[in-house]
């Protein structure tokens, strides 16, 4: 397979919450337009990790981190926060559609907390563009101007999915996307990923060994707050090269 072009990379990482540190000197290269899981047990540092990304771990009190993460080269610690988090967009575990919003609204929120002033025609093609993408139009079209929390949860957080891209981010994170929706919703969401990634670099955190062999193209074993192991996926569930990762893919622990 041809060598992938780097989108992310991250150089000794460590995170802290107060005095406990939780991730060790993280060194990653993300490919561009892959879906990379992050996997591991409990408690590794999995979405610490991913927060670290675009500067969410830093705002929780008493967080602090280290290391250097380069998005197409750039150090994202050179960047405006706002700038980092419109290139290096997030979607969280639980659906979160802004509340006193309506679908069409939810689908702009990025452009209108940073400030940028749409026409209403550019407006209106964006938001059936980006719900579009997320399969979501034919679903919503005749609720736009409805409130985003009155879809169902599935829904919900593909809403959440569009309102990030359609910020037309670099990359996408999501932490966890499908652990609170049914298996239809899930299922949904796992091929809307395959589709999404022609567009964008995705990195997602999973509990699920079988979830992260289906739709990641690689993986990122991490352990104790340290990455283990990490390579194109087929690789690393056929032949890991760590007993740690091979513990954990045969279920020893987890």
């Amino acid at each position: 397979m041809e060598e992938p072009v780097i989108v992310l990379e991250t150089q000794k990482i460590n995170a802290w919450f107060g005095k406990d540190q939780v991730l060790f000197d993280v060194s990653a290269h993300i490919p561009k337009n892959r879906v990379t899981a992050i996997m591991g047990p409990s408690g590794c540092g999995k979405t610490t990790f991913v927060r670290t990304l675009n500067g969410l771990h830093l705002m929780t009190p008493g967080t602090r981190s280290s290391g250097t993460v380069l998005l197409e080269g750039t150090d994202t610690s050179t960047m405006d926060i706002v700038d980092v988090r419109k290139h290096i967009g997030m979607v969280f575990q639980r659906p979160n559609p802004f509340p006193t919003m309506t679908v069409y609204e939810n689908v702009l929120a990025g452009y209108r907390l940073t400030g940028q002033r749409l026409a209403r025609e550019r407006a209106d093609q964006i938001v059936e563009t980006t719900l579009n993408k997320v399969g979501l139009w034919s679903e919503v079209q005749s609720k736009l101007f409805k409130a985003g929390t009155s879809l169902s949860g599935g829904q919900q957080q593909r809403l959440c999915i569009a309102r990030t891209i359609a910020m037309e981010p670099a990359v996408v994170l999501f932490d966890e996307p499908t652990s609170a929706l049914d298996p239809k919703s899930t299922a949904i969401i796992e091929e809307l990923l395959s589709d999404l990634k022609s567009d964008y670099s995705i990195i997602f955190v999973t509990h699920g060994l079988q979830q992260a062999a289906r739709i990641s193209d690689y993986v990122a074993f991490f352990m104790l707050g340290e990455l283990v192991e990490f390579g194109e996926t087929k690789r690393v569930f056929v032949g890991p090269q760590d007993k740690r990762t091979e513990d954990y893919l045969s279920g020893k622990y987890g």
